[in-house]
């Protein structure tokens, strides 16, 4: 990586930004934010239908 003086993050920030990003995307944060952010599809079978968990106040479903 060349650096030039208009270079706000070093490397090692770069990288904890990323990671931040990844997580995002993946689904760790969001169930933290809002439930039932992401879907976990679990398809049935010989079929076109999938069943989920839903998450709710009481619990799950």
């Amino acid at each position: 990586m060349q650096h030039t003086e208009n270079q706000y993050f070093d490397e090692a920030a770069i990288r904890v930004l990323y990671e931040r990003a990844e997580s995002l995307e993946k689904g760790i944060l969001n169930e933290k934010l809002a439930l039932n952010a992401t879907i976990y599809p679990h398809w049935i079978k010989g079929d076109n239908a999938f069943w989920y968990v839903r998450k709710t106040a009481a619990g799950t479903m």
